[in-house]
């Protein structure tokens, strides 16, 4: 059914998810077919063992690893691979994103995509210990991907969950760009009441060149648990977090305002 849909449109790019070769009715073969006669085809193996038979042999990149890596040798080691498409990026991922995403590009010709899950985390020793509430995971809301896309640090985000309505809710707000709300209602494995409207692009900045100590034993650089000390500060005072907020807000602007000016003057 899928392969008949898929040569009634060529033109349409297609990912077909394969859970085990040795379990399937289609071949090693029948797939290098496939891949040969449609270029917009990709597949995406649950078996590491099956990903690295057909994407071992070929600089034909159309095959990708379906499960999450989190360490710099697991992203080299399908680096290696010539027929490899995407990476996906899982959490906890053990090194700064900025240096995950570059080492991804290091060969631009390549066109790898990297892959990651924005609303997915996982809970790291400090929730095991009770030392966080989750808000060190790795997290993307809605509103600042495009700040993600044009640092190049991600090129596809991917949103799944075991239930139906709520990843239907999680596809509504990805779509539409935006969430105020509670962090803990979009990202699981996250119990912060800080307000999707109280994160501003300087945390975002930072989040994205962190070096994800959070996760491991050592130094850590606080700025998540700092942020949402503050906001649980100012919640019990609305009005005060409303003044907050504009202050973030016109700080950003005036900030902005002062780039154009250094810009234009010169």
């Amino acid at each position: 059914m899928a392969l008949d849909a898929i040569e009634e449109n060529p033109q349409h790019i297609a990912i077909i998810e394969i859970l085990s070769l040795s379990k399937s009715n289609i071949t090693a073969d029948k797939i290098r077919q496939l891949v040969d006669e449609n270029p917009n085809l990709f597949f995406d193996f649950y078996e590491m063992d099956d990903f690295k038979e057909l994407a071992a042999e070929t600089t034909n990149r159309r095959y990708m690893y379906h499960f999450p890596v989190h360490t710099y040798m697991e992203i080299r080691y399908l680096l290696a691979f010539p027929g490899l498409s995407a990476i996906v990026l899982g959490e906890p991922l053990n090194m700064d994103l900025l240096n995950a995403a570059q080492l991804i590009r290091s060969n631009q010709e390549r066109g790898i995509e990297i892959r990651v899950y924005p609303a997915i985390g996982r809970p790291t020793i400090y929730n095991d210990l009770g030392g966080d509430t989750g808000i060190s995971h790795f997290w993307i809301l809605p509103q600042h991907v495009k700040l993600y896309e044009d640092a190049g640090l991600i090129d596809v985000i991917e949103l799944m969950d075991e239930n139906l309505a709520r990843e239907t809710a999680l596809c509504k707000a990805y779509i539409n760009g935006n969430y105020e709300m509670s962090l803990k209602y979009l990202f699981k494995n996250m119990d912060s009441e800080v307000l999707g409207s109280f994160v501003d692009e300087e945390w975002v900045k930072k989040r994205q060149s962190c070096n994800r100590r959070c996760l491991m034993a050592g130094p850590r650089c606080h700025k998540c648990e700092r942020e949402e000390q503050m906001f649980n500060m100012l919640k019990d005072n609305p009005h005060f977090l409303e003044r907050a907020l504009d202050k973030k807000e016109e700080a950003e602007r005036e900030a902005h305002a002062y780039t154009n000016l250094y810009e234009s003057s010169y």
